[in-house]
């Protein structure tokens, strides 16, 4: 009566550490493929000209705009919008923020990215 306890007791303590330790490598090996594995991430954020007062930005990010950014832009300058402080304050622009997240560093990098339907609104970058 008194065997069977002691017994089951002492089966517990050999083969719990076993299992607690192959439970953690498991754990570990998951843990490590995702401290040092870098990913892209975008998000589309919608900010004032300029991004002016737009702590929304990520620190390390990178901006991409599409080319028809830049006609947008000399269109603006040319009208003298960009002095217009009720123009300024007051429209939004959508921007494209990509960043990465993790340990490592990305070399070799290349993003293409199709907006739309048209070939005018394509952003490439490495």
């Amino acid at each position: 009566f008194g065997v069977l306890p002691t017994a089951l007791t002492a089966a517990a303590a050999i083969i719990v550490p076993f299992i607690t330790f192959i439970l953690g490598r498991i754990n570990e090996d998951h843990k490590v493929k995702f401290e040092y594995r870098t990913f892209m991430v975008m998000d589309e954020i919608t900010g004032k000209y300029h991004l002016k007062n737009a702590p929304f930005v990520k620190k390390g990010s990178k901006l991409l705009l599409p080319k028809s950014y830049e006609s947008l832009e000399k269109f603006i300058i040319g009208k003298r919008l960009d002095q217009d402080e009720n123009f300024t304050d007051v429209s939004r622009f959508n921007y494209l923020q990509v960043r990465t997240v993790g340990k490592s560093i990305i070399t070799g990098g290349y993003i293409k990215i199709k907006l739309g339907n048209d070939d005018e609104s394509i952003i490439e970058t490495s």
